[in-house]
């Protein structure tokens, strides 16, 4: 397992607001209280990073512009005639971790990313599992104002503190805004994965029926998460649930 050989893993997520606000007032429009969620979307990228650890100690490293990560942007609307203050953001996985490792190559790479909020290292694992116990839920608090009849797109940026070589991470989860009187807006359930993947843990050439065993748990593990209802993914996990599905299919 590849939490053998780290012991466990840490996500972290930034919160950036970004400064896109489009006047919504039309002439007879009917206004709802409250907010509402008119866009969201979820996509790989590199993100900033640092490079920490001893090159003695046979762990290779990377650039520190090469750390991954995964994007969400949530446009949100006020529908109100006043303001609404964003007080706090939650995250709440239903599914976090890596695939298992079924052949001895890969390994962790000293490089962190500089995220502002972190899942806790000892996040528990399911047992023999590379995946957290979940559900679990992340908050971080903001300060944070839309205007009345406006959008705003928010930009969180999430995903695991150390890499793994061609081990991707990967996640579904939720995400809720939390006003100052306590109403939350939610988003439907996001499956994403890191940048960079490859369908290593899942079809590569197996050595041995143990080794194919594994890449079979994998693929089932993920094309199983794949079943939560109103799925929202991103585009590198949709793209591997049909790669898995190519697979699936011609064997």
């Amino acid at each position: 397992m590849i939490f053998g050989i780290v012991g466990a893993i840490a996500a972290f997520m930034a919160v950036f607001v970004a400064s896109e606000a489009n006047d919504l007032t039309r002439e007879g429009e009917v206004k709802k209280a409250g907010l509402e969620i008119a866009k969201v979307s979820a996509f790989a990228v590199k993100v900033p990073a640092e490079v920490i650890g001893e090159e003695d100690a046979g762990i290779p490293q990377r650039p520190p512009a090469s750390a991954r990560g995964v994007h969400v942007e949530i446009t949100v609307r006020n529908l109100e005639e006043s303001p609404s203050f964003i007080s706090r953001l939650m995250v709440t996985f239903q599914a976090s971790g890596h695939p298992d490792v079924c052949s001895p190559a890969g390994g962790p790479l000293s490089v962190t990313a500089e995220y502002q909020v972190k899942i806790p290292w000892d996040q528990p694992l399911q047992k023999g599992s590379g995946y957290h116990k979940v559900p679990f839920t992340v908050t971080h608090e903001l300060t944070h104002e839309i205007r009345p009849n406006m959008y705003e797109k928010f930009l969180i940026s999430l995903g695991p503190e150390y890499e793994y070589e061609e081990m991707p991470w990967l996640g579904i989860f939720k995400i809720a805004l939390e006003r100052d009187s306590g109403e939350k807006v939610e988003t439907n359930p996001i499956a994403a994965i890191e940048g960079d993947y490859t369908t290593r843990p899942f079809s590569e050439s197996a050595n041995d029926d143990k080794e194919r065993r594994c890449q079979v748990r994998n693929s089932n593990e993920v094309l199983s998460m794949l079943k939560v209802p109103d799925l929202i993914l991103s585009r590198e996990f949709r793209d591997l649930k049909a790669e898995l599905e190519a697979i699936r299919s011609s064997n």
